[in-house]
């Protein structure tokens, strides 16, 4: 038996030695599939030699029976004109509400939302159309409305209530299920809204919503949003989803996050957060190797592994390469480029042939299922790795010169109670681009933020050949040892694009009781940021730092003690 929320029941519409079919799976033809939902009633009480329908709304019994049931409810436009419009509003309502979790079972087809649409719109009580107008007393306007799963969303927009006595602000799903926003959302003043259309003085308000609905709702548009007063006046407006891609969900609810509007921590932990934890942890849940090729014979049992992330630039990897085939260390490397733009996988299978016959040096290409961001191409390629220690590498990352392998392997064997190494990048010009990372908190400032040591100097200024122990090293080029990643779970998926997860990961090493070190005797050239270009860094690293800050605040403190 599948128990309902609300005493509804539909049994089956066919005959003994016919196909049934599906309760509402779309505006015409109920009997085509293989069978109706039985919502609350035992199988076993079911006569399959008697095609029927039977709904229940609390005292209200709707029955189609007898010989003539299946002609009857063929066209659901019929039916629910013929047997449904005549319920109060009060019935109609309870009926669409028992009626939406139907999306949710197992089995039924993804049509019957447009079935589920259809009733929808056929019994539900109107309210007027927001008219987004100065004279108007209420208004509500939808600005971005994302999927963030199939019953999971995140709404923004924005509303004005004359008496200022909003009781109701209503998520309607296309399939009918309301979900309650007043309570939960977050809502904050909106100025700009008041400069363009509020002169007769109104004080509009935005409100920000991550939300859960009971069932699936699986189409584009169809949502409807209501407001509400204490009087019970209100309006309505339509909504459809902003995207149905969910990088572009994520880059809008970043901005949301780097907005400042009101409470911009209440905003961002209890909306924010949630809805970009689920994108990417449905991100990653989606993301896997999808293909390994061999270019040469690879060292099976390598001391050291070299994870390169690769993104879009596979230009990059000739560039390393032709230093890499110069240092003999390097041909005793197991060397892994993980591809993170699977749309490259002809070009770079060709082109990374052509380099092997070219240069030599054997190497692994490792191709994703998808686009997962920097922290899962590092752990995914980690996951192939065989070496006893691993060591990360931004694929703009080039040498200065041979041997620097074993030396920060020397550097990570020499230094107990050390858990990661990091050498010192230069820009082109020889100025400093990492000489290890400091976390810095500005007075009165609520956020740690993760800041390159030294950055800008010049590479032969004597700090900046002090090596040692540093809170932090980057990510851009870095060894640990394979055993201890594991233990510790990789990077992080949780930060957006590719910022933080380095020194998220330090700081998980920091509470373990390991350290980092700067190796300033091993020195590389880092072209910062043609690995992983983006429009979009500023604000995912504004986020990143609060979500970083968020996590680490009492390990950091005890740090600094």
């Amino acid at each position: 038996m599948i128990a309902a929320s609300r005493p509804v029941a539909a049994t089956s519409v066919h005959g003994p030695d016919e196909p049934a079919g599906d309760l509402l799976a779309g505006p015409v033809a109920l009997g085509e599939a293989e069978e109706l939902a039985v919502v609350g009633v035992p199988p076993d009480t079911l006569d399959r030699n008697r095609p029927r329908l039977r709904v229940e709304v609390g005292d209200i019994e709707l029955i189609a029976d007898g010989p003539g049931a299946r002609e009857a409810l063929t066209d659901l436009d019929s039916f629910v004109r013929e047997r449904l419009a005549g319920l109060d509003a009060a019935n109609r309502a309870q009926l669409l509400t028992a009626l939406a979790p139907l999306t949710g079972w197992e089995g039924l087809p993804p049509a019957l939302s447009d079935g589920l649409h259809a009733v929808r719109e056929a019994l539900r009580e109107r309210r007027p159309l927001a008219v987004v107008d100065q004279r108007a007393e209420r208004a509500v306007e939808v600005e971005a409305l994302h999927r963030i799963a199939d019953d999971e969303f995140y709404v923004r927009g924005w509303l004005w209530e004359q008496s200022r006595s909003v009781v109701e602000l209503t998520a309607v799903s296309p399939e009918g299920e309301r979900v309650e926003l007043i309570g939960r959302a977050h809502r904050h003043p909106r100025p700009d809204v008041a400069e363009r259309f509020c002169a007769g003085g109104h004080e509009p308000l935005g409100f920000v919503c991550h939300f859960r609905t009971a069932a699936p709702s699986r189409r584009r548009d169809g949502w409807v949003v209501e407001l509400a007063n204490a009087a019970g006046r209100g309006v309505e407006t339509a909504a459809a989803l902003s995207s149905t891609d969910p990088a572009s969900a994520r880059e809008g609810i970043v901005a949301d996050a780097v907005a400042s509007a009101g409470d911009t921590e209440a905003l961002r932990e209890h909306h924010v957060r949630p809805a970009l934890t689920r994108l990417q942890e449905l991100r990653r849940d989606a993301v896997a190797v999808d293909e390994v090729e061999s270019h040469g014979t690879v060292p099976e049992s390598p001391e050291v592994s070299v994870i390169v992330p690769l993104f879009e630039r596979i230009d990059l990897l000739e560039h390393q390469l032709v230093h890499f085939a110069d240092d003999p260390e390097l041909w005793e490397c197991e060397i892994v480029y993980v591809l993170d733009s699977p749309e490259e996988r002809d070009h770079l299978s060709r082109f990374g042939g052509e380099l092997a016959r070219l240069y030599g040096l054997p190497f692994r290409t490792a191709t994703l299922t998808a686009n997962g961001g920097v922290a899962l191409a590092r752990n995914l390629g980690a996951s192939l790795a065989s070496g006893r220690r691993l060591l990360f590498l931004d694929s703009d990352v080039l040498p200065a010169r041979p041997g620097w392998v074993g030396e920060l392997s020397r550097s990570l064997d020499a230094s107990p109670n050390v858990g990661a190494v990091a050498p010192k990048l230069l820009y082109e010009d020889e100025a400093v681009q990492h000489a290890g990372v400091e976390l810095v908190r500005a007075v009165d400032a609520p956020e740690w933020s993760a800041e390159l040591r030294m950055k800008g100097v010049h590479g032969r200024l004597p700090a900046a050949n002090v090596g040692g122990r540093v809170p932090a090293v980057t990510g851009a080029c870095m060894m640990t040892d394979a055993a201890l990643y594991r233990e510790l779970a990789g990077m992080s998926w949780i930060y957006v694009q590719g910022d933080y997860e380095d020194a998220d990961f330090c700081m998980r090493l920091a509470r373990t009781g390991r350290q980092c070190l700067y190796a300033p005797e091993v020195a590389l050239y880092h072209l910062e940021g043609q690995s992983y270009p983006s429009e979009a860094r500023a604000a995912n690293r504004r986020y990143n730092r609060w979500l970083f800050s968020r996590s680490w605040s009492d390990v950091i403190e005890e740090m600094g003690r």
